[in-house]
Protein backbone atom coordinates (compact mmCIF):
# COMPACT_ATOMS: atom_id res chain seq x y z
CA UNK A 1 0.00 0.00 0.00
CA UNK A 2 1.60 3.20 -0.90
CA UNK A 3 1.23 5.74 1.72
CA UNK A 4 0.81 9.16 0.11
CA UNK A 5 1.48 12.40 2.49
CA UNK A 6 0.20 15.81 2.08
CA UNK A 7 3.64 18.13 2.37
CA UNK A 8 5.23 21.29 1.18
CA UNK A 9 8.85 21.86 1.24
CA UNK A 10 9.86 25.25 2.30
CA UNK A 11 13.35 26.53 1.78
CA UNK A 12 13.85 29.92 3.47
CA UNK A 13 17.00 30.45 1.35
CA UNK A 14 15.12 30.53 -2.02
CA UNK A 15 14.12 33.57 -3.49
CA UNK A 16 9.99 34.77 -2.84
CA UNK A 17 8.28 35.55 -5.96
CA UNK A 18 6.45 39.02 -5.35
CA UNK A 19 2.37 38.55 -6.69
CA UNK A 20 2.31 41.01 -9.67
CA UNK A 21 -0.13 43.98 -8.89
CA UNK A 22 -0.90 46.55 -6.39
CA UNK A 23 -3.73 48.21 -5.15
CA UNK A 24 -4.06 51.59 -2.47
CA UNK A 25 -6.86 52.89 -0.97
CA UNK A 26 -4.75 55.47 1.19
CA UNK A 27 -6.82 55.01 4.14
CA UNK A 28 -4.17 55.53 6.84
CA UNK A 29 -3.55 58.30 9.10
CA UNK A 30 -3.77 61.87 8.03
CA UNK A 31 -0.49 63.92 7.15
CA UNK A 32 1.74 61.05 6.78
CA UNK A 33 3.62 60.63 3.53
CA UNK A 34 2.46 57.81 1.28
CA UNK A 35 4.50 54.99 2.73
CA UNK A 36 3.41 51.65 1.46
CA UNK A 37 0.37 50.08 -0.28
CA UNK A 38 -2.86 49.11 1.81
CA UNK A 39 -3.18 46.12 -0.23
CA UNK A 40 -0.04 44.43 -0.40
CA UNK A 41 2.11 46.73 2.09
CA UNK A 42 4.73 47.90 -0.79
CA UNK A 43 6.47 50.96 -1.13
CA UNK A 44 5.68 54.01 -2.45
CA UNK A 45 8.37 55.21 -4.19
CA UNK A 46 9.20 58.81 -5.26
CA UNK A 47 11.38 60.75 -8.28
CA UNK A 48 11.84 64.20 -8.77
CA UNK A 49 14.33 65.77 -10.83
CA UNK A 50 14.16 69.35 -8.71
CA UNK A 51 13.83 69.91 -4.78
CA UNK A 52 12.60 66.13 -3.17
CA UNK A 53 8.67 65.82 -3.56
CA UNK A 54 6.33 65.52 -0.98
CA UNK A 55 3.07 63.47 -1.28
CA UNK A 56 0.70 63.11 1.66
CA UNK A 57 -2.67 61.46 3.16
CA UNK A 58 -4.94 63.60 3.02
CA UNK A 59 -7.71 63.86 5.69
CA UNK A 60 -10.61 62.30 3.33
CA UNK A 61 -8.55 59.42 2.47
CA UNK A 62 -6.75 60.63 -0.65
CA UNK A 63 -3.29 61.50 -1.78
CA UNK A 64 -2.57 64.73 -2.63
CA UNK A 65 1.19 66.12 -3.81
CA UNK A 66 2.22 69.01 -1.93
CA UNK A 67 5.46 70.02 -2.43
CA UNK A 68 8.44 69.51 -4.78
CA UNK A 69 9.91 71.19 -7.19
CA UNK A 70 10.10 70.13 -11.39
CA UNK A 71 8.79 66.93 -12.17
CA UNK A 72 7.52 64.55 -9.53
CA UNK A 73 6.46 61.07 -9.65
CA UNK A 74 4.90 58.19 -7.06
CA UNK A 75 4.80 55.21 -8.19
CA UNK A 76 5.07 51.41 -7.04
CA UNK A 77 6.92 48.14 -8.30
CA UNK A 78 4.22 45.95 -9.94
CA UNK A 79 6.20 43.43 -11.06
CA UNK A 80 4.33 43.63 -14.47
CA UNK A 81 4.79 46.04 -17.45
CA UNK A 82 1.02 44.72 -18.94
CA UNK A 83 -1.63 45.41 -17.22
CA UNK A 84 -4.29 48.09 -16.28
CA UNK A 85 -3.33 51.17 -14.15
CA UNK A 86 -6.69 52.55 -12.87
CA UNK A 87 -6.67 55.78 -11.23
CA UNK A 88 -9.67 57.82 -9.49
CA UNK A 89 -9.69 61.74 -9.44
CA UNK A 90 -10.98 62.11 -6.28
CA UNK A 91 -10.79 65.99 -6.03
CA UNK A 92 -9.61 69.58 -7.76
CA UNK A 93 -9.39 72.64 -7.28
CA UNK A 94 -7.40 75.39 -9.03
CA UNK A 95 -6.26 76.09 -12.59
CA UNK A 96 -3.28 75.69 -15.08
CA UNK A 97 -2.43 72.50 -12.96
CA UNK A 98 -0.78 69.65 -14.40
CA UNK A 99 -0.61 66.10 -13.16
CA UNK A 100 -2.09 62.80 -13.98
CA UNK A 101 -1.55 58.54 -13.92
CA UNK A 102 2.42 57.86 -14.51
CA UNK A 103 3.07 54.31 -16.17
CA UNK A 104 6.27 52.30 -16.86
CA UNK A 105 8.36 54.75 -14.86
CA UNK A 106 12.35 55.14 -14.82
CA UNK A 107 12.61 57.89 -13.01
CA UNK A 108 11.30 61.59 -13.10
CA UNK A 109 12.73 62.34 -16.57
CA UNK A 110 11.45 58.83 -18.34
CA UNK A 111 8.05 57.14 -18.05
CA UNK A 112 4.70 58.11 -19.62
CA UNK A 113 2.16 60.61 -18.17
CA UNK A 114 -1.65 61.48 -19.01
CA UNK A 115 -1.58 65.08 -18.61
CA UNK A 116 -4.78 66.40 -17.13
CA UNK A 117 -4.65 70.16 -17.26
CA UNK A 118 -7.35 72.78 -17.44
CA UNK A 119 -10.17 71.38 -19.04
CA UNK A 120 -9.87 73.20 -21.88
CA UNK A 121 -7.08 71.32 -22.98
CA UNK A 122 -8.30 68.28 -22.79
CA UNK A 123 -6.25 64.94 -22.16
CA UNK A 124 -3.03 64.02 -24.11
CA UNK A 125 -0.57 60.76 -23.67
CA UNK A 126 2.72 62.15 -23.14
CA UNK A 127 6.45 60.12 -22.94
CA UNK A 128 9.21 62.06 -20.74
CA UNK A 129 12.54 61.03 -22.52
CA UNK A 130 15.84 62.36 -20.71
CA UNK A 131 13.30 65.26 -19.38
CA UNK A 132 11.65 65.91 -22.72
CA UNK A 133 7.88 65.42 -23.22
CA UNK A 134 6.58 64.52 -26.56
CA UNK A 135 2.91 64.00 -27.22
CA UNK A 136 2.12 61.11 -28.25
CA UNK A 137 -1.76 61.15 -28.39
CA UNK A 138 -4.60 64.04 -27.57
CA UNK A 139 -8.26 63.73 -27.27
CA UNK A 140 -10.99 65.46 -25.88
CA UNK A 141 -12.29 65.45 -22.07
CA UNK A 142 -14.20 67.68 -19.41
CA UNK A 143 -12.70 66.37 -16.24
CA UNK A 144 -14.53 65.94 -12.69
CA UNK A 145 -14.24 64.56 -9.38
CA UNK A 146 -15.20 60.82 -9.15
CA UNK A 147 -13.56 60.11 -12.83
CA UNK A 148 -11.69 56.59 -12.96
CA UNK A 149 -9.10 57.14 -15.57
CA UNK A 150 -7.64 53.78 -16.61
CA UNK A 151 -4.24 52.71 -18.85
CA UNK A 152 -4.43 49.70 -20.42
CA UNK A 153 -0.81 48.44 -21.48
CA UNK A 154 -0.61 45.45 -24.06
CA UNK A 155 3.52 45.32 -25.09
CA UNK A 156 3.71 48.37 -26.96
CA UNK A 157 -0.31 48.94 -27.53
CA UNK A 158 -1.35 51.85 -25.00
CA UNK A 159 -5.16 52.44 -24.17
CA UNK A 160 -6.17 55.31 -22.06
CA UNK A 161 -10.12 55.42 -21.38
CA UNK A 162 -11.96 57.69 -18.61
CA UNK A 163 -15.11 55.89 -16.89
CA UNK A 164 -14.80 53.05 -19.33
CA UNK A 165 -14.92 55.37 -22.49
CA UNK A 166 -11.15 55.27 -24.86
CA UNK A 167 -9.89 58.30 -24.96
CA UNK A 168 -6.80 57.67 -26.33
CA UNK A 169 -4.59 55.08 -27.94
CA UNK A 170 -0.82 54.93 -29.06
CA UNK A 171 1.72 52.13 -30.19
CA UNK A 172 5.45 52.74 -28.61
CA UNK A 173 8.35 50.40 -27.26
CA UNK A 174 9.77 53.08 -24.63
CA UNK A 175 10.07 52.05 -21.28
CA UNK A 176 8.26 48.46 -22.37
CA UNK A 177 10.30 46.23 -19.77
CA UNK A 178 9.71 48.87 -17.12
CA UNK A 179 6.92 47.80 -13.83
CA UNK A 180 6.45 51.15 -11.99
CA UNK A 181 3.35 52.59 -12.37
CA UNK A 182 1.43 55.47 -10.41
CA UNK A 183 0.77 59.40 -10.96
CA UNK A 184 3.04 62.82 -11.23
CA UNK A 185 2.53 66.43 -11.09
CA UNK A 186 4.21 69.33 -11.95
CA UNK A 187 5.76 71.97 -9.29
CA UNK A 188 2.42 73.88 -9.90
CA UNK A 189 -0.13 71.05 -9.51
CA UNK A 190 -0.70 70.74 -5.40
CA UNK A 191 -4.55 70.82 -6.38
CA UNK A 192 -4.75 66.79 -7.68
CA UNK A 193 -6.35 64.23 -4.81
CA UNK A 194 -6.07 60.32 -6.06
CA UNK A 195 -7.61 57.67 -4.80
CA UNK A 196 -7.99 53.73 -5.37
CA UNK A 197 -4.71 53.44 -6.84
CA UNK A 198 -4.59 49.74 -9.05
CA UNK A 199 -2.67 47.71 -11.73
CA UNK A 200 -3.73 44.66 -12.33
CA UNK A 201 -1.27 42.64 -14.53
CA UNK A 202 -2.71 41.18 -17.46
Amino acid sequence: MDIVLNTRFVNSLLPRVPQPGFFDNFNRTAGQQLGVTSGEGRAWKLFSNGAPSSWIITASGTADYVSGGGINVAAVDAFANNGTLSVKLAAYSGSNRHAGPAFRVMDANNHFFVHQADPAEGIKLYKRVNGTATSIATGTYMYSAGDVITVQLSDANITVKVNGTTKLTATDTTFQGETRHGFYANNDSPAFEWDDVSFTAA
